[in-house]
């Protein structure tokens, strides 16, 4: 995370020097120079290692190209960005350089409430300068019916922190719920996670049938995004990435974070647990993450949202107005046959499948970052 919000604001240039003295912006963990000097070294480190085995990710391409900013020309009249927050301040400034400044030159559509990566962002930084005038604030929703909207709402603002506030360039609306009605979301309780996972998959399986156009989509937390790829191997269902095309599949499988993008007419997350969500293993004041990512999933949802946890309830749905937007169920109360699955495997077991490992310099790319 630390090497994503770097990489996203200090261009590789003086990137040492810069970043051992620039203010930590949207992260709450304090660092101080002996621990920055850590983290810069283990990001040259890896940077180098990327390079050997020719491995690259989106901030990798942006940095790249920043070395070159100042031959940018401008190209294009206008641009216009879907998902601005998503965008660091380096990609910002590289979008500025690409159109002259003037009328309708830059258009940006954000919502603070999904932003989930842990890029710095910052358009004054970037120079991109947008007067009270010129920004308007969309209040109407057109995607989830008012049930949905509202619990998501209720869940994303009865746990907000100061923290989500600090975001200089965007804030989070009050919506105007949309006119569609429908069904209150569910909250199941279960005994354990197999159940939650076999039974959510049946009643996704009664909901979705070939009889209709409808989607599904199940999202596992707790879970990463390589373990689920896997996990839906087994089973037979499409994982959601980058790469995804809906089709003429309907059911699909995914973590929090990747839903995002995507809508379905019926979606369910489960293993809400309270060790889960928040993850307990990063600092209590970036926990308001996970709360934008569990937000961004229950907004994919457009007709019917289901919640699921098992022993303990996640601190985000532990609240005392919550049955006023849920209908708090257990899970045989709707779903009667059901298909026994077991867990997904853990990356540890899923290394144990694999062929004799190569020598580390022998690797392909992808073969080397899913080693240790």
């Amino acid at each position: 995370e630390e090497f994503d919000w770097i990489r996203s604001v200090v261009p590789e240039k003086n990137q040492k020097e810069i970043y051992l003295g620039i203010p930590r912006t949207g992260r709450f963990h304090a660092l101080d120079e002996r621990y920055r000097h850590f983290v810069i070294d283990g990001l040259s480190a890896w940077r180098r290692q990327m390079t050997k085995h020719g491995a690259i990710d989106h901030l990798g391409i942006a940095a790249a190209l920043h070395r070159h900013i100042d031959k940018i020309e401008p190209s294009y009249r206008s641009i216009l960005v879907d998902e601005s927050q998503d965008f660091g301040t380096l990609e910002l400034e590289l979008i500025r350089k690409l159109t002259p400044e003037n009328k309708d030159d830059l258009f940006l559509v954000g919502d603070a409430a999904q932003h989930v990566t842990w890029k710095h962002q910052s358009l004054r930084k970037a120079g991109i300068n947008i007067p009270g005038a010129r920004s308007q604030k969309i209040r109407k929703n057109y995607r989830n019916t008012k049930d949905i909207l509202k619990a998501a709402h209720y869940l994303l603002v009865e746990n907000m922190t100061e923290e989500m506030d600090e975001n200089e360039d965007f804030e989070i609306l009050d919506p105007e719920f949309a006119s569609r009605e429908g069904s209150p979301p569910y909250l199941f309780e279960a005994d354990n996670l197999e159940e939650e996972i076999s039974s959510a998959i049946a009643f996704l399986e009664s909901e979705v049938d070939v009889e209709t156009d409808r989607k599904g989509c199940l999202a596992i937390c707790g879970y990463s995004l390589f373990e689920l790829e896997k996990y839906g191997q087994r089973l037979g269902i499409p994982i959601l990435n980058r790469e995804t095309s809906l089709g003429e599949n309907k059911l699909f499988l995914s973590d929090l974070e990747q839903t995002k993008g995507f809508e379905f007419d019926v979606v369910c997350i489960v293993n809400i647990n309270s060790d889960i969500v928040p993850n307990q293993e990063i600092p209590e004041k970036e926990h308001f993450r996970d709360l934008s990512r569990l937000y961004v999933a229950m907004t994919r949802a457009k007709t019917q949202l289901v919640l699921s946890y098992s022993n303990k309830r996640s601190s985000f749905l532990d609240l005392d107005e919550v049955e006023q937007y849920f209908l708090a169920e257990t899970w045989d109360s709707v779903v009667d046959e059901v298909t026994h699955v077991s867990l997904p495997d853990r990356l540890d077991i899923l290394r144990q499948d694999d062929v004799e490992t190569p020598p580390i310099s022998e690797m392909t790319g992808e073969q080397f970052l899913y080693t240790k």
